[in-house]
């Protein structure tokens, strides 16, 4: 148990008074031998006992009311959450808060109080028995501490609603520790409102290794309290992503056509995944782009469901200036979160890709596949740059260093021997940023270049075989094989790789063995096997060309549109955010970037914010792990509760007075004698006597 005012029972001595009393009254009235009284003695003997037992009944209640009346005047506490230092926090001691407003802590009770709400009304409570006014509070969005004025701003400033950034519980423990670094505290209470989501935990850091030097530096003055939030079993949460999105190639583009499309409406590819609690069932989807709304049911099977390359016919695309004005979101029915239940899109015009292609010697067969595909910006054969004026047209991806030039290009395809130096740093950083690569083999393989990894193997011809890649078969007659680390994407009936892929997070790496420049080679003739690899290796550029406005909300998205814009405008947002916090709450929003110069940005959760299966909760053990102290307390907080969240620890006032009235009743009780009894046999002898007299 602890107390508020601790110096309150320095008067516990004097539950002794009732006892010093009983002494002294004794010692006033000494008991004395007297023969002629023994007969009397001996008669009330029998009858001592009882009334003895009540005389010590009588002092042990007022010991216990007095001892009850100082415990009362010590403000005590019950004990469990808050520990011994819990009296002393208020005076010589700090309290951080630590508030996750990620999305996994929106998710609601059955009252409609989200996790967030109910943990800090928690914390507020217990803070105010405390006599605690000013706590430092850190959140997800600021990262600073700051020092609240009073309790109630924490449920009137921005930190007390919810956003879409990811949480770092690690970051904000850091950020707390070295804020305390520069204080003149020796106990330490940290609070943290979050629950057991690994992408706010983060286990992995290494920030979690760092903090273990602050449990010498506090000791035992360091406590940290934690949430449990546990579900309603009644609550079904359901949450949706778009994965991917990008324009049917069964249409034609831009170019003069465009007003024709305008009118006829474009086909967009749609693809999404749902992920629910719920095993079975039909979820209703709502796809929203512009003014038209589309609702297509998903069937789940094991908790999941997804949508595939779903059809989408998108009228009135292109505008006059030959740029993209829509936008859009995929929703669900609102449940027990409806932080998950939606995510938003941007569309931009469906363009050709930008190619640029580089050759050892002049490449017929990759510059008629690039205007066949997308629009050639530049080939350069046998280092000279043949067309470096050309227009880049509106590729989405770029990396102007090391003397290759690759702003605004989509693709690039590249014949000869692998690049090296400033050029494969510059062609990396162009797949980093979203770019496609192809390579070719040259005519005389080096096989000590290598670019990440791979390097080409000597040539190999033999008999023309059947091969396949994208549902197109063709015959291949000579092959450049590689080695390395690479996910092969064809192989020749014997085995032989011939075609392999390297993923990055946004870009994409293929090698292919075939021959492209000679006009004779099977490959080459027949066009399909070449149209359909060069074709592939664009797949992600349109996906990206569609998409290259979405953004995960967080710093990198503030810093964007902050960095970038000079006027950030709300377009289609789940709810009102202060302008302070752009960047961390879902949603589109315009941005201008001059006075001509406006585009549509997409903001959305991370992927993993919003999974609450339990593979992806940390368990007991986990978090204890991580948490750089012996002494952690933890708060269950029931989601089926229909009572308002209360405090972690609680005054026993109540308690204390009851047992006090209580102990005060016995005592009178106890203390009242028993009336003498009379009888009318022994009256009137004595009053025939007084008669006589």
């Amino acid at each position: 148990m602890s107390f508020l005012r601790v110096e309150a029972l320095w008067a516990l001595p004097l539950v002794l008074a009732p006892l010093i009393i009983h002494l002294l009254h004794r010692r006033r009235h000494p008991t004395m031998q007297w023969p002629a009284m023994m007969f009397l003695y001996q008669a009330t003997k029998m009858r001592r006992g009882p009334a003895k037992l009540r005389r010590f009944l009588v002092l042990a209640t007022r010991v216990a009311v007095l001892a009850l009346i100082i415990f009362a005047l010590a403000r005590p506490l019950s004990s469990g959450l808050f520990g011994i230092a819990a009296g002393r926090i208020a005076d010589t001691g700090k309290t951080v808060i630590l508030i996750d407003r990620s999305t996994s802590m929106q998710r609601r009770d059955t009252l409609g109080r989200s996790r967030q709400e109910r943990g800090l009304a928690s914390v507020m409570e217990t803070l105010q028995t405390l006599g605690i006014d000013q706590p430092i509070v850190i959140d997800n969005v600021t990262m600073k501490p700051i020092v609240a004025a009073d309790l109630d701003s924490l449920t009137q400033t921005s930190i007390a609603k919810a956003a879409d950034a990811r949480a770092s519980i690690d970051t904000m423990m850091m950020t707390a520790f070295e804020y305390l670094a520069n204080q003149d505290a020796t106990l330490v209470d940290v609070w943290i409102i979050s629950d057991r989501n690994a992408s706010s935990w983060n286990p992995d850091a290494s920030t979690w290794e760092a903090m273990r030097r602050f449990q010498d530096t506090y000791g035992e003055g360091l406590r940290i309290h934690r949430f449990d939030f546990e579900a309603n079993a009644r609550q079904q949460n359901s949450s949706v992503r778009l994965t991917d999105l990008r324009w049917s190639k069964n249409q034609p583009t831009s170019e003069p056509s465009q007003q024709e499309n305008a009118e006829q409406g474009v086909e967009l590819l749609l693809s999404v995944v749902v992920e629910s609690e719920q095993s079975q069932g039909t979820v209703p989807l709502n796809i929203k782009i512009g003014t038209t709304t589309h609702e297509v049911d998903v069937t789940l099977t094991g908790g999941k469901a997804s949508l595939e390359n779903y059809p989408l016919t998108v009228p009135g695309m292109v505008t006059g200036s030959g740029q993209a004005n829509l936008y859009g979101s995929v929703s669900l029915p609102t449940d027990c979160n409806p932080a998950d239940d939606d995510w938003y899109f941007t569309l931009s015009p469906p363009i050709k890709p930008v190619v640029a292609i580089v050759s050892e010697q002049p490449c017929d067969a990759l510059i008629a596949m690039g205007e066949v595909i997308g629009e050639v910006a530049f080939d350069i054969a046998g280092g000279k740059l043949q067309n470096s004026t050309a227009s880049t047209g509106d590729g989405a991806n770029g990396a102007g260093q090391g003397g290759l030039q690759l702003d605004g290009i989509d693709s690039l395809w590249w014949q000869g021997q692998l690049p090296s130096g400033e050029t494969a740093k510059t062609i990396e950083s162009f797949c980093a940023n979203g770019g496609s690569v192809a390579f070719f083999p040259p005519a005389l393989p080096d096989t000590a270049i290598q670019f990440q990894g791979v390097h080409w193997n000597p040539w190999e011809t033999g008999e023309p075989d059947e091969t396949s890649f994208a549902g197109v078969k063709f015959m291949l007659d000579q092959v450049c094989t590689f080695d390395g680390s690479a996910v092969a994407a064809s192989t020749l009936t014997d085995g032989t790789v011939w075609l392999s892929q390297r993923k990055s997070d946004r870009g994409s790496v293929w090698f292919c063995g075939a021959n492209v420049t000679d006009h004779q080679n099977l490959f080459v003739r027949q066009g399909l096997g070449l149209f359909s690899v060069l074709a592939e290796t664009i797949q992600d550029v349109d996906r990206q060309a569609v998409r290259n406005h979405e953004v995960l909300a967080g710093d990198d998205a503030a810093k964007r549109m902050i960095a970038t814009a000079t006027q950030i405008k709300p377009v289609l947002v789940p709810r009102q955010t202060s302008d302070g916090e752009m960047g961390y709450h879902r949603g589109v929003y315009s941005v201008s970037m001059g006075e001509t110069q406006n585009r549509n940005v997409a903001i959305n959760r991370g992927a993993d914010d919003d999974r609450q299966l339990d593979d992806r909760q940390l368990d007991d053990e986990q978090l204890a792990a991580l948490l750089p102290v012996r002494s952690v307390n933890v708060l269950a907080l029931d989601g089926a509760n229909l009572t308002e969240p209360q405090g972690a620890t609680r005054e026993l006032w109540g308690g204390l007075w009851l047992a006090m009235i209580a102990g005060l009743l016995i005592e009178g009780w106890l203390s009242l004698a028993s009336r003498p009894a009379t009888s009318s046999t022994n009256s009137t002898p004595n009053s025939s006597m007084r008669g006589q007299s």
